[in-house]
């Protein structure tokens, strides 16, 4: 896949991280750095079982996470591992250099998504930056995070994102939705019908904009020349 190729340099041949990533193991097992023993062994369970190559024996993808899940859990479960850990995360951040990019996972785009269209109901719809709106959401939906959303197959993950879009959207111009559904057409999802259904009603829409000032103008001359044929008589 795709996906697996751009992200198998993080991986040795024995699918164990190389040694000098900087990679945030907190924010791989879905935690905070404060989290606990508790904590890493719940979030640890959570996401094995989720990605789990026994349940995705064909997805590569997941099988890449599962991956990257072990090695935290085992760095951050182990008390000398982690104690070096802590040390490199704190230089790190000391020298002003950040975390490499773990995996992202269909997961991480829904919270993205859902942020994101929390966000937008705030806005006032009367001065927020539409044009600003679209290219936000069109960046959710750039190509690398939809190869996730189709390379992972969680259909329940993608109709989310695509439910939650589709509503967060009807505050932009019709032409910036039109422009959105064709994207969304490419994510993997339950919606397939009423994405088509959607674009097809603001196609429509667009066609009596484009022709509406026609028809005015093809009305007034109509009622021009029923009046002057009834003045004639």
């Amino acid at each position: 896949m795709q996906l697996f190729k751009k992200l198998s340099h993080i991986f040795d041949n024995n699918q164990h991280i190389c040694v000098g990533m900087a990679l945030d193991y907190y924010e791989i097992l879905q935690i905070e750095p404060s989290a606990g023993m508790a904590d890493i062994k719940a979030a640890y369970r959570r996401l094995a079982h989720q990605y789990h190559p026994d349940k995705n024996p064909d997805n590569q993808s997941a099988q890449a996470y599962f991956s990257l899940i072990k090695e935290a859990y085992d760095t951050l479960s182990n008390p000398a591992r982690k104690v070096k850990y802590l040390e490199e995360r704190w230089l790190l951040k000391a020298n002003g250099r950040s975390f490499e990019q773990p995996l992202q996972t269909p997961e991480h785009i829904l919270r993205r998504v859902l942020a994101a269209s929390d966000r937008i109901n705030q806005m006032d719809i009367y001065r927020m930056d539409k044009e600003g709106i679209k290219n936000q959401l069109d960046g959710l939906l750039n190509s690398e995070n939809i190869i996730i959303l189709n390379s992972f197959n969680e259909v329940s993950v993608n109709d989310a994102i695509v439910r939650e879009l589709l509503s967060t959207m009807t505050v932009l111009p019709t032409q910036a939705q039109i422009y959105l559904l064709q994207v969304l057409r490419r994510v993997q999802s339950s919606y397939a019908e009423t994405i088509k259904l959607k674009q097809e009603e603001l196609d429509g829409r667009i066609f009596w904009e484009t022709w509406k000032p026609a028809f005015v103008i093809l009305l007034v001359v109509l009622l021009c020349i029923l009046i002057w044929g009834t003045s004639l008589k």
